[in-house]
């Protein structure tokens, strides 16, 4: 007897999800009668807006962002960082005043900066490198420090990759990363763009990202409804520690019952299928993960 199956090839059209819930935050400054009221509110939106951002950093890694990563790497970007912000509380009093505050953050151009800086893959398996710097002044070498320790890296003579600091004929910063027969050059006056622009070429390297990053096709059979697989691929979009990317490519239904196939990007294997296993588990639903070669999707 033939299978009855049907293949959605139009996904795109097929589904189609709502705007992404912001960071809700709850920021609160005593009313002392030095600053004007509008002053006090500008001040807690900003608040809201650095909470926000913490918090956004600890859902899609896992780990609340250091003070120095966050001062100097996502401070600096608030304005592209937050999309937008509405009010949906107050409580004003005589001496105090609340704001509880949603804030929409845009979520690839955050993902953007942690990568440059490298913390979006070694804030929970940070890597060892052997640093060696020439001609660089104190207060150079200081910052150098600085954006090693924030980024999650830790220097060690004769590890794997080597990164030479050193000044060139024009009073240049210049950078040479060697790994494996590869060698990265970055130059900048400026030691922070310098370490960024460096790294950033690094973790580009395919090789070098598919040593933090696994690629994944995932099976899940047993749909009950259209609409029950929709809600699922909003909610899984929101792993953010589980799920680095992810697309549904394939959604076929036999004998009434759906199932759906994704190809997966994630930092953390045990970490996604401890999520799908809880998921499936309480929804009768079966689900396969299998490795795959294929790294672009």
């Amino acid at each position: 007897m033939l299978k009855r199956t049907a293949v959605f090839v139009l996904i795109l059209a097929f589904f189609s999800f709502p705007v992404r819930a912001g960071q809700l935050v709850s920021v609160q400054s005593p009313l002392d009668g030095e600053n004007s009221l509008g002053e006090v509110e500008n001040k807690l939106i900003s608040e809201a807006f650095e909470t926000a951002l913490s918090l956004e950093v600890k859902e899609m890694l896992g780990v609340s962002p250091p003070p120095l990563l966050k001062n100097k790497l996502l401070l600096p970007h608030m304005n592209e960082l937050i999309m937008s912000y509405s009010e949906v509380g107050r409580t004003h009093s005589d001496t105090s005043l609340e704001l509880e505050i949603e804030v929409q953050i845009d979520r690839d151009s955050l993902r953007k900066q942690l990568k440059a800086s490298g913390y979006y893959y070694t804030a929970y398996n940070p890597i060892v490198f052997e640093l060696k710097t020439s001609g660089l002044d104190p207060e150079e070498r200081q910052q150098i420090d600085q954006l090693k320790a924030m980024s999650g890296m830790r220097s060690r003579p004769g590890a794997d990759p080597f990164l030479s600091i050193a000044k060139d004929d024009e009073n240049r910063l210049e950078a040479r990363l060697e790994y494996k027969d590869e060698s990265l050059v970055a130059v900048h006056r400026d030691p922070q763009e310098l370490w960024f622009n460096i790294w950033s070429k690094y973790f580009s390297q395919k090789d070098v990202r598919d040593e933090f990053v696994y690629s994944l096709r995932l099976s899940i059979g047993g749909w009950p409804t259209v609409e029950a697989m929709r809600m699922f691929d909003q909610r899984f979009s929101d792993w953010n520690k589980a799920v680095e990317k992810k697309q549904l490519v394939e959604v076929t239904s036999e004998y009434g019952r759906l199932s759906g196939k994704w190809r997966v990007e994630t930092r953390d294997v045990h970490v996604l299928q401890k999520r799908l296993a809880h998921f499936s588990e309480k929804r009768a639903l079966d689900f396969k993960l299998v490795s795959i070669k294929e790294q672009n999707f």
